[in-house]
């Protein structure tokens, strides 16, 4: 009986402890650094792998002339990734992203998925042409730790133009 609530309790802490690992804010950074990095590289397929199959997308992108808003599932939102990745391949660019003011919300009761907030400051420059594009987005993410690894199960995003200084 002592072997099995000392199992118990080192499985519960294992459950636990991966999850905060993984779903804290550090986790959650790891995350989205290794999402910008493949999709930088070109990778559609290996970023649509890190979305979960119940994904839930709501974007309103301000940045336009026009609201843009895209309320998609995983097959859709892995569709435009996928055209999104190789149309920047074709663009000679560079990218900046920094994340600021990240909010890690863990729930007891849910040690296997994470909610992440945060701002995203985006600036994209057209190599050889002076012309620099800059956006800030206010995110919402849930995270989710599976069996093949973390998964994006839900965001939700808000992005507008930036001011140029």
């Amino acid at each position: 009986m002592k072997k099995l609530i000392v199992l118990s309790i080192l499985g519960l802490g294992a459950v636990y402890g991966i999850g905060r690992f993984n779903l804290g804010e550090a986790g959650g950074m790891r995350f989205l650094t290794k999402m910008e990095s493949l999709m930088s590289e070109g990778k559609g397929d290996e970023v649509c792998a890190m979305f979960h199959e119940d994904l839930k997308v709501e974007i309103a992108d301000h940045s336009g002339q026009a609201t843009k808003t895209i309320n998609s599932g995983k097959d859709e939102f892995c569709e435009l990734t996928k055209t999104t990745v190789a149309g920047m391949q074709l663009v000679p660019h560079s990218m900046n992203v920094e994340f600021t003011d990240v909010t890690a919300k863990n729930e007891l009761t849910k040690p296997w998925t994470g909610d992440l907030s945060y701002s995203e400051h985006r600036t994209f420059n057209f190599a050889g042409t002076g012309i620099s594009l800059q956006t800030v987005s206010e995110d919402q993410i849930t995270l989710v730790q599976t069996f093949s690894g973390v998964k994006l199960l839900r965001i939700k995003s808000e992005i507008f133009a930036a001011e140029t200084t």
